[in-house]
């Protein structure tokens, strides 16, 4: 996911980790297997030693919401209700009248999506269950230029301290978590932003099958990208 993340506007700077990791496993002679599927009997047939799995996580697109963990979004499996990946990477905001981002998390994933969007002209309500617009980013010094960006597009819009109730066929409704008072909302397209499932099925069937596996980065828990890497770090200095 770190190299669709560096699509979005201002954050091609990840992509220098992921660039300098890919030149370090080159300089040390590790080979790489490009464009393969593994499942377990693939693994096994490799006869490893030890299994590092770090197949990673994925936006959640369920509709659950750690801001109002109550409530059950009618509407999220219709076919114009996405993840940020989608936007990024698959292109599905083409064609688009307008667009609800909905962030329940306060980190930079809405921002990047919703920029991405606006560059492409398309008009975005970025809607939160925090009470201001990257509400997570203000240590790393990213929120208040993050805002200021945004809010210099004509096509942006704004709406914090609300949960996502329903979504219908061009609307999207939200309640206001104050006052219970919901409003709607034109979108057909809706960018759910609101947290990361966690992709461990191939770890918890080779964990059966062969005594050394270790699952590392976001398919041990979803975090931040030097979480990832100090999980994989310490799983190979131990092995």
């Amino acid at each position: 996911l770190v190299n669709v993340a560096r699509s979005a506007p201002h954050r091609s700077d990840l992509g220098l980790v992921t660039d300098w990791l890919a030149t370090e496993m080159g300089r040390l002679g590790v080979f790489v297997h490009w464009g393969r599927t593994m499942d377990a009997a693939a693994v096994l047939a490799a006869h490893p030693d030890t299994v590092v799995v770090a197949t990673g996580s994925w936006p959640r697109v369920d509709g659950l919401q750690r801001g109002a963990p109550g409530i059950r979004v009618d509407g999220v499996d219709l076919p114009h209700v996405v993840g940020p990946v989608e936007v990024l990477r698959d292109g599905a905001g083409k064609g688009v009248r307008r667009a609800l981002v909905f962030d329940d998390l306060g980190t930079y994933p809405a921002i990047g999506v919703t920029e991405h969007l606006l560059v492409a002209g398309v008009p975005v309500t970025l809607a939160t269950s925090q009470p201001m617009l990257g509400a997570e980013l203000g240590p790393s010094l990213q929120r208040d230029p993050a805002a200021q960006r945004l809010g210099g597009y004509p096509g942006f819009t704004f709406v914090s301290r609300v949960a996502l109730t329903r979504v219908e066929p061009g609307t999207a409704t939200l309640r206001h978590l104050d006052s219970g008072v919901e409003q709607q909302e034109a979108a057909d397209l809706v960018v759910l932003v609101t947290g990361f499932e966690p992709q461990h099925a191939l770890f918890d069937e080779l964990r059966l099958l062969h005594p050394n596996v270790v699952i590392v980065g976001d398919a041990l828990a979803p975090a931040y990208l030097g979480h990832a890497i100090a999980t994989g770090h310490r799983a190979g200095t131990t092995i």
